[in-house]
């Protein structure tokens, strides 16, 4: 899913690249199956261990919805940067494009006045902190020095004033065929 405000809010193409980069990579280094394990693990064993599932199936069955709706975890958070970065950079799609998504994050709670509060509580939270994932991410992009990026094939602000009526909050979806 990609959210209409990540299409308004950003700058270039590459921008939306990065975020998929990262959501790709929560796919392919299947993140909501290691936090449905380990939700699950020691029941999991104890079940396995005993041989009764029946207890199993009751558990996935009450907790299906916090099941699906768990969030990732800090380090897979950091993973899932790490390797959206990796699959950039082997697409020669310039990887600033995902740090500036962060920095606009930043300056969205900056403007809100929640960024300091969110840096506190950095923590409790499922995510790591936006200035840790901004540093870490532009020093992974200095240590691998500058490559040639190729420019998204895409005349993004003509995408934008295109799609801008259809995903507008203002005016609804036209129908479909």
């Amino acid at each position: 899913v990609i959210h209409t405000g990540l299409i308004h809010k950003a700058e270039r193409a590459e921008e939306i690249m990065g975020v998929l980069a990262h959501e790709i990579a929560h796919v392919t280094r299947h993140h909501a199956t290691r936090n449905i394990v380990s939700s699950l693990g020691i029941f999991l064993i104890a079940q396995l261990l005993f041989g009764d599932f029946t207890g199993l199936i009751a558990v996935v069955a009450d907790n299906a919805s916090f099941i699906l709706t768990q969030k990732f975890s800090r380090d897979l958070e950091r993973d899932a940067d790490f390797t959206g970065l990796n699959y950039l950079y082997a697409a020669k799609i310039d990887p600033h494009g995902l740090v500036a998504f962060f920095k606009k994050l930043r300056k969205e709670a900056e403007e809100r006045g929640t960024a300091e509060i969110e840096e506190m509580l950095a923590i409790l939270n499922t995510h790591p902190a936006t200035e840790e994932r901004i540093a870490a991410l532009e020093a992974e992009i200095e240590s691998r020095g500058a490559l040639q990026w190729q420019p998204a094939p895409l005349d993004f602000k003509l995408f934008q004033d295109r799609i801008r009526p259809y995903i507008s909050e203002k005016e609804p979806s036209p129908a479909l065929p």
